[in-house]
């Protein structure tokens, strides 16, 4: 090949490949941030169904008892999952009372969304329909307020509710 046809070659051949090469990535960063978990907020994530193709950056689990007069509860399979919709960002799986927090963003989940999942009341009097006294603790240690506990990786949970 001589000079005149390199530079042939590049006048007619490479400005299209740069356009190209140029326009994928442009559109290979568009569909990154568009799917971005930096794009959702803690709330957006607690009120959508999540499908299982999402990628996931926190996997925890917590461990919840809840005893009424001194009872053990069966926390429920399936709480925030939906054959037809997909499962929530908070869920169970089975009646161990192990509590599954699988997320596309990292962020401070508490008992009290896993609680509105749920649907179920818990405060300083009452847990469902159960109310009284309610003694609640985290890894043996009191929690005071039970909305805004912080569900951490291997926590166990106890609600305490004693209705005499």
């Amino acid at each position: 090949m001589d000079d005149a046809q390199v530079l042939l070659f590049y006048q007619i051949y490479v400005p299209p490949i740069l356009a190209i090469v140029l326009m994928l990535s442009a559109v290979a960063l568009a569909i990154q941030y568009s799917f971005s978990p930096r794009t959702l907020s803690k709330e957006d994530v607690l009120n959508m169904w999540l499908s299982g193709d999402e990628r996931v950056v926190m996997h925890i689990h917590v461990t919840l008892e809840i005893y009424v007069d001194g009872r053990k509860l069966t926390i429920p399979a399936n709480i925030g999952i939906d054959p037809n919709k997909g499962m929530r960002v908070i869920h169970t799986y089975d009646e161990t009372g192990v509590i599954h927090v699988m997320s596309p963003i990292f962020a401070e989940f508490t008992l009290g969304d896993f609680m509105k999942i749920w649907g179920k009341r818990l405060d300083s009097q009452c847990f469902d329909t159960y109310c009284g006294s309610v003694r609640i603790t985290v890894n043996g240690k009191p929690a005071p307020d039970p909305s805004s506990i912080i569900l951490n990786d291997m926590d166990k949970i106890v609600v305490e509710v004693v209705t005499k």
